[in-house]
């Protein structure tokens, strides 16, 4: 693993969360949804100047709130930065773990919030 691949969780005050897909996707009682990730990454983590290895199996993807909308709304034509705000927002991971994830998985991760947007957020259809 390259020195590049140790994310600093110093600054992170959301911590650590999971990971996960389809068939592999189950809604929680408190309304997040937990994915399972078909192809889990591995990667390091440091806090407070100690490392741990992980290996991220699955994502929670908690459900959002008027903040986390608020900020959507304010950078919603950067679609590049909103997914990267709601992945940090809303499964507790450090943006550069997004970078880890298998292509499918991310867009499974995608998935996911698109369709919470579209149920959120108005599209002025009728």
């Amino acid at each position: 693993m390259d020195k590049d691949d140790i994310y600093n969780l110093d600054d992170n005050a959301a911590g650590v969360a999971a990971t996960a897909p389809d068939e592999m996707r189950h809604e929680n009682a408190d309304g997040s949804v937990t994915l399972t990730l078909k192809y889990p990454p591995r990667v390091k983590f440091r806090r407070e100047g100690e490392e741990r290895d992980e290996t991220i199996r699955e994502l929670r993807i908690r459900r959002a709130n008027g903040g986390d909308l608020r900020q959507v709304i304010r950078f919603q034509k950067d679609e590049e930065k909103v997914v990267m705000l709601l992945f940090v927002r809303l499964t507790g991971y450090p943006d550069p773990v997004f970078d880890k994830l298998d292509a499918e998985d991310a867009m499974r991760f995608f998935a996911e919030v698109q369709d919470f947007l579209e149920r959120a957020l108005p599209t002025g259809k009728k």
